[in-house]
């Protein structure tokens, strides 16, 4: 539940529909109702995501294998 959430928030806040007060003051009933409810039962989420409008949310890494294959 976590993951499918933090994707949610995560999309929204890349497309500029979740954006915080100090960003963009006309989403500020948006960005306040969605963590008054996703802070009942998640909280902690937004710090983790550092989506407080101070920084840019965390990149998701993907990893992959680079070493040489030798043939």
């Amino acid at each position: 539940m976590r993951e499918n959430l933090k994707n949610v928030v995560l999309f929204m806040s890349s497309n500029g529909f979740l954006a915080s007060p100090a960003e963009d003051e006309s989403r500020q009933r948006l960005w306040l109702e969605t963590w008054a409810r996703v802070d009942r039962f998640l909280p902690g989420l937004k710090e983790d995501l550092a989506l407080d409008g101070k920084s840019e949310p965390p990149q998701e890494r993907v990893s992959t294998n680079l070493e040489a294959v030798d043939t």
